[in-house]
């Protein structure tokens, strides 16, 4: 589990989160189980965004100190937020949303390559297929940290 209980105090006072994962703790399910599932939740969607261009997954293997605490903070974002639907709509605080939506944004960014995090490139595959909506005149190549794109247009006449 990448997200510990512990990383929740940064965002959320702990008698508040015990509150919240007792309530969502029913039927056979656990405290230690929601906090499994939010915290896989927040990995894959991660893992779905930074996957397409950064090795993500030794990421999620760490612990402590070690872990990029950018990523955490995305994650517990995310977490958080799934911990809250078992709640009512209107008890979700508004920065609890804001929040998880800044993350996804910045996932969103990080997949586009318009954003950067410190982690290594994704390995090339090498039946990885070439981007289906990338234009003609550019090639798309994964290296380095981010994605790159190289190519060009030809030129235009402004003869009539």
């Amino acid at each position: 589990m990448y997200v510990q209980k512990n990383d929740y105090k940064i965002r959320i006072n702990i008698s508040l989160l015990n509150m919240l994962l007792q309530n969502a703790a029913v039927d056979g399910v656990t405290v230690n189980d929601v906090l499994a599932e939010a915290s896989k939740i927040a990995e894959d969607a991660i893992a779905s965004s930074a996957g397409v261009l950064y090795d993500i997954r030794p990421e999620f293997q760490k612990q402590g100190a070690d872990r990029n605490y950018y990523i955490l903070s995305l994650a517990i974002s995310i977490a958080l937020y799934n911990i809250y639907q078992n709640a009512d709509d209107n008890d979700i605080p508004e920065k609890v949303i804001k929040n998880h939506d800044d993350a996804m944004n910045d996932l969103q960014a990080i997949s586009k390559g318009k954003s950067t995090i410190d982690l290594p490139p994704r390995p090339n595959d090498p039946e990885q297929q070439p981007d289906p909506n990338a234009p003609a005149s550019e090639t798309t190549t994964i290296q380095g940290k981010g994605l790159r794109r190289f190519g060009s247009n030809p030129k235009r006449s402004h003869l009539p």
